[in-house]
């Protein structure tokens, strides 16, 4: 969101987190942790004063954002006539978002319009639309489903750090021990890296 990795700031970024010491946004290596104390200012935080994580913070189940992205999906994975619906449905689901969250409307429209973002819809691809709506899931858990379903395909995304999977990325839960230890026989012999019966 910093620029980075896509080439184009995202507003949203001011919502959702807070700078670090030196007024910049610096994320965090995913499971490598913030360091020790005197390293706490280097990286970006949650605060009360973010959208999602200020104390009157709403708990989002669903989104009209989510569904429009949903509805991108859906409608270039269904065949080419449906191109227009698609890109029509990711601009949608990305203006939403950022009118949830309370972006200005200058820099709202500065976004939507970089070429980056608004790629047309002869060149809308699956990569746009799940972006997107990663970026637009922040902090929702459903992320994770549509990260997996995704296959990790975010640009610059890699297994967490310190994972005792070896560099694997989680695809599903273990049975809990409630169900290992008093219902062995019905509990498959499973690994959080064995793809669940819809992703094989």
């Amino acid at each position: 969101m910093n620029g980075t990795t896509y080439g184009v700031i995202d507003p949203r970024i001011e919502t959702f987190m807070s700078t670090n010491d030196d007024g910049a946004y610096v994320g965090v290596e995913n499971g490598a942790g913030r360091g020790n104390a005197s390293e706490q200012g280097a990286f970006s935080v949650l605060t009360t004063d973010n959208f999602y994580s200020s104390r009157t913070a709403p708990m989002v189940i669903a989104s009209y954002a989510e569904q429009k992205f949903i509805e991108a999906e859906a409608a270039l994975r269904a065949n080419p006539a449906q191109r227009t619906r698609a890109y029509e449905a990711y601009m949608a689901g990305i203006e939403a978002n950022m009118d949830k969250v309370g972006v200005d409307e200058t820099d709202k429209q500065a976004y939507m319009n970089d070429p980056v973002v608004d790629v047309g819809e002869l060149s809308l691809t699956i990569d746009h639309i799940m972006k997107e709506k990663y970026v637009a899931m922040f902090l929702h858990p459903e992320s994770w489903v549509d990260a997996r379903r995704y296959d990790y395909s975010y640009d610059d995304m890699d297994p967490p750090a310190n994972s005792s999977l070896g560099g694997d990325w989680v695809r599903r839960f273990i049975y809990p021990e409630s169900e290992t230890q008093r219902n062995t026989k019905n509990v498959p012999n499973i690994s959080r890296t064995d793809n669940l019966f819809w992703d094989q």
